[in-house]
């Protein structure tokens, strides 16, 4: 049995280096990991913790291991003599004027956690920061194009605008998809201190929302952002990463387009139209770094260069090796991405009452229906991960979630 676990961490510590690249799907080593915690689960029933806890922690070792980190090695080399990856190994290993352009997904956690602190336990914190670190150690130039810089100012206003009320509410909150509050709540749960409004307050302000935003927000909202945006490239630029202005200000869909914000899917065309432009007029070919893997996948169809942080950050550290202590990174993302499930879902409600709810959820009556709604969801079942606004509406007048 103890080999049979020893094999199959082995297994997903190679093939989570060739799915961590473009092109590759990470669901066969999702049902691998289900597979594991079943076993855990039937054959060694974990005592003082649950199947799910017991993965992770043995994917941490694994991750840090001499053992796990020698097979993604090997994988990694075998990959690249792939002419799919020629293009991407000779800019990773050869090229002294590589530039990583950061999309909001990877900068914004890179600075909450230079600015603050690591938000140690959450692996997109601790990716995005080591990133940081790796890249400086290698002397590679990190930058943020400027429409993800407007980005991360317009999740700042709206992390003040929609969150204040629920800040603390539930620990979920360190999962949002709003990594202001996410860091924010992470960081607060790190270090057993109480998620208060006046620290989030504090917080917010230090990353660059001006005390009077509210007033600002109403007189001109445009302005507010943008006095935000000067705030971020400052702090961006004092942590040696710094700001390139995106060219394009319109450009053709992406395939696959998800649904998101409007505004969000043209800066993602724009960004994707800039890097085909510079790859073919210019002697340079940035590589994207992006949380994303639809963006990743699509500017990877392109031919272009893009990967996931945890990837960037293993490969950089097996193709320009230092002295230094690490881990794999993109086997700990995996593992997160399966233990903190449940507490994804529970953001994803919160994140939904914000949207709609915003102010409203400080009246203390409709903060405990959405308390309950939160707690009906989780029992929910149903293949539906994220609750929709009718879901809410529902449960609010009929305390169920109907069909």
């Amino acid at each position: 049995m103890v080999e049979d676990i020893f094999d199959s961490l082995g297994l997903l510590a190679r093939e989570n280096t060739l799915c961590a690249l473009p092109g590759h799907s990470s669901d066969e080593l999702t049902r691998r990991l289900d597979q594991l915690e079943r076993r855990l689960s039937d054959d060694l029933k974990p005592s003082g913790g649950t199947s799910r806890e017991a993965v992770k922690a043995l994917m941490d070792i694994v991750s840090a291991s001499h053992y796990g980190k020698a097979l993604a090695a090997a994988e990694f080399f075998i990959q690249m003599t792939n002419r799919e990856s020629g293009e991407l190994a000779t800019a990773l290993t050869r090229r002294e004027d590589l530039v990583i352009w950061l999309d909001a997904s990877v900068a914004l956690p890179m600075l909450c956690g230079k600015l603050d602190r690591v938000a140690g336990g959450w692996v997109t914190s601790e990716s995005a920061v080591e990133l940081h670190d790796a890249l400086g150690k290698r002397g590679i130039k990190a930058v943020v194009p400027s429409v993800y810089l407007e980005e991360m100012a317009a999740h700042l206003v709206h992390a003040a605008r929609r969150y204040r009320s629920c800040v603390g509410v539930d620990q979920s909150l360190a999962r949002s998809a709003n990594f202001y509050v996410a860091h924010f709540h992470a960081v607060a749960q790190l270090l057993g201190k109480p998620a208060t409004l006046a620290r989030f307050d504090e917080f917010l302000q230090d990353l660059g929302l001006p005390p009077d935003w509210e007033a600002a927000d109403k007189q001109d909202y445009y302005r507010l952002r943008r006095r935000i945006e000067i705030a971020l490239k400052e702090l961006f630029e004092y942590y040696g990463v710094g700001v390139v202005r995106t060219r394009s200000t319109e450009a053709v869909k992406l395939p696959e387009e998800p649904d998101r914000d409007p505004i969000v899917l043209r800066h993602d065309r724009c960004v994707a139209r800039d890097l085909e432009d510079l790859t073919s007029t210019e002697d340079s070919n940035p590589l994207l770094c992006s949380e994303d893997q639809w963006l990743v996948r699509v500017l990877s169809d392109k031919d272009l260069l893009a990967l996931h942080p945890a990837a960037l950050h293993d490969v950089l550290h097996i193709v320009r090796p230092r002295e230094e202590p690490r881990r794999l990174a993109a086997l700990r993302e995996l593992a997160a991405t399966f233990s903190d499930r449940a507490v994804s879902i529970g953001a994803s409600v919160w994140d939904l009452l914000a949207e709609l709810e915003g102010p409203k959820l400080s009246d203390a009556d409709l903060l405990r229906r959405a308390r309950q709604f939160k707690e009906a969801w989780l029992r929910r079942s149903s293949d539906e991960k994220r609750p929709r606004a009718s879901d809410w509406q529902r449960f609010k007048a009929a305390d169920e979630f109907g069909t």
